[in-house]
C-alpha cells in the first residue's frame, strides 16, 4: 500500500489509494505550526472514534488530499459496521480550532450510498477526475470492497448523493464566510428563526435574520436597506436570502433601488409567498450577476392564512402575487417549484426541503445542475407518502 505522487494538477490520479494511518499523517499532515499539522489531532480522533465502533476504514476526498498547502477542509467518510453505529450525537466527535471538518458516517451494509459518495468525491469542483485515499484501520479483517464503484455511476445516484451530503453530520469551524439572511414578519416567525438558527449556523453560515412589521413600507425598507448594507460592508461575504411574504417585496425594492452606494451581491435567493409582481425583471439581476440563482416557491392556490397587507403596500408598483401566478420572465438560473402553503413552514420543512436549495454544490457541473433542480421538483410534487419516503431516502 502506497500513496502515489501528485499529478500535474496537484491531485491524485483517479482511484482509491490505500494506506495506513501513519502513512496518511506523514503524507498529508506535514510541517510545524501549519494548518495541515493541526489536522493530525483531528485524524487521530476520527481513528479513535472509528475503532470504538469497530470501523474498518476511513475514506478521504477533497482538497485535503491534494498538494494545496492550506486545504479548504477535510472531507471524509467513516464506514461503520451497521446503522446503529451511525447514530451520532453532535458532541460525539470533536472539532479542532482552526480546522474545518465534514464527516459522513455510513454503514458498510449501505453499499449504494457508499458507491454514490465515492463517485461524488472522485470528481473535483472543475468536474475533473480526482483520486481518493482510504486509511485501512484493520488490514487483517477488512479488505476494501469499493473498487467497483464506477460501475454504479449514474446522474441520478450523484444527485441522491449530493442531496444526502447536504444533510450529512457536520462538524466544522467556519473558514469561508457565508451569510444567510431570513426576511420574515415579526409575529409569525420569531419562533421560526429561533428553531432554524442552529441548522444554519452548524452548516457554516453567519446567520443574520431581519424581522419586519407590516406597518410602514417606507420605514421597513429603510431599515432593511441599512441592514443589508451593514452586513455586506462588515462581513464582505457571500449573501443568500430566504424571504417570505412582504419580505420578498422589501428584497425586490432593494434590487430595483437606484442606490448611490455599493449594492450587495447575492448568491441564492429563495422566495416564499412572493408578494412581487409577475413582471419583476429577474433577468436583469441575473445577467448582471447581481444575483446568481433564484427559486420561487409557487402555489396554485390562494393563501388563506396570510399576513394582513396594508393599503400602502398593496398599492406599491412592485406588489403582486407571484407566489400564485409565477413570474413571466424566464432565465436558466431561475426556477419555480410547486409548494403547498396550506401549513406554516416549520423548521423540519425548512431543513429538509428549503435549506438544501442553498447548498447546491459547484462540484456538479452546470449542465447537470438543471437536472438537480428537476430532482428537487420531484420531491416537491410528490404526494405526502412518497415525499416522506424520498426524504427518508435522502437522509440515510
Amino acid at each position: 500500500m502506497a500513496i502515489p505522487e501528485f499529478n500535474k494538477r496537484g491531485s491524485l490520479e483517479k482511484g482509491i489509494h490505500r494506506c495506513t494511518s501513519e502513512e496518511f499523517i506523514k503524507r498529508f499532515c506535514y510541517g510545524e505550526n501549519t494548518l495541515r499539522a493541526k489536522y493530525k489531532e483531528v485524524i487521530e480522533q476520527l481513528l479513535a472514534f472509528s475503532i470504538s465502533r469497530d470501523g474498518k476504514s476511513i475514506i478521504f476526498g477533497g482538497s485535503f488530499i491534494t498538494s494545496k498547502e492550506e486545504p479548504n477542509d477535510l472531507d471524509c467518510m467513516l464506514v461503520l459496521p451497521n446503522e446503529s453505529c451511525c447514530m451520532l450525537q453532535s458532541n460525539e466527535l470533536l472539532s479542532i480550532e482552526g480546522c474545518e471538518l465534514d464527516v459522513l458516517v455510513v454503514a458498510e451494509t449501505n453499499k449504494d450510498m457508499i458507491y454514490n459518495f465515492l463517485n461524488l468525491f472522485s470528481i473535483n469542483k472543475l468536474n475533473l477526475d480526482a483520486g481518493l485515499v482510504e486509511i485501512v484501520i484493520d488490514q487483517v479483517n477488512d479488505k476494501s470492497t469499493w473498487d467497483d464503484y464506477e460501475d454504479y455511476t449514474s446522474v441520478e445516484s450523484l444527485f441522491k448523493a449530493r442531496e444526502a451530503y447536504i444533510n450529512r453530520h457536520v462538524i466544522k469551524a467556519v473558514t469561508e464566510k457565508k451569510v444567510f439572511i431570513t426576511v420574515l414578519e415579526l409575529n409569525q416567525y420569531l419562533l421560526f428563526n429561533h428553531n432554524i438558527s442552529p441548522i444554519i449556523s452548524s452548516s457554516g453560515w453567519i446567520f443574520a435574520p431581519f424581522v419586519y412589521v407590516s406597518d410602514s413600507i417606507v420605514e421597513e425598507y429603510n431599515r432593511f436597506k441599512s441592514w443589508i448594507t451593514f452586513i455586506d460592508t462588515v462581513y464582505d461575504a457571500e449573501i443568500s436570502v430566504f424571504a417570505d411574504g412582504i419580505g420578498t417585496l422589501l428584497l425586490g425594492m432593494y434590487l430595483k433601488d437606484d442606490l448611490k452606494f455599493r449594492k450587495a451581491y447575492f448568491n441564492r435567493i429563495v422566495l416564499s409567498k412572493a408578494f412581487l409582481t409577475p413582471e419583476f425583471d429577474w433577468c436583469k439581476e441575473l445577467e448582471h450577476n447581481r444575483v446568481k440563482r433564484v427559486c420561487n416557491l409557487k402555489s396554485d392556490q390562494e393563501i388563506s392564512q396570510i399576513e394582513t397587507i396594508p393599503k400602502e403596500i398593496a398599492k406599491h408598483k412592485l406588489f403582486g402575487k407571484a407566489y400564485k401566478s409565477g413570474f413571466v420572465i424566464k432565465h436558466e438560473q431561475f426556477i419555480e417549484l410547486p409548494y403547498n402553503y396550506s401549513e406554516i413552514i416549520d423548521w423540519e420543512e425548512f431543513q429538509n426541503n428549503i435549506f438544501p436549495i442553498f447548498h447546491m454544490s459547484y462540484v456538479i457541473q452546470k449542465n447537470v445542475e438543471k437536472d438537480f433542480w428537476l430532482r428537487m421538483a420531484e420531491i416537491y410534487t410528490s404526494d405526502s407518502e412518497q415525499k416522506e419516503l424520498l426524504s427518508r431516502d435522502i437522509l440515510k
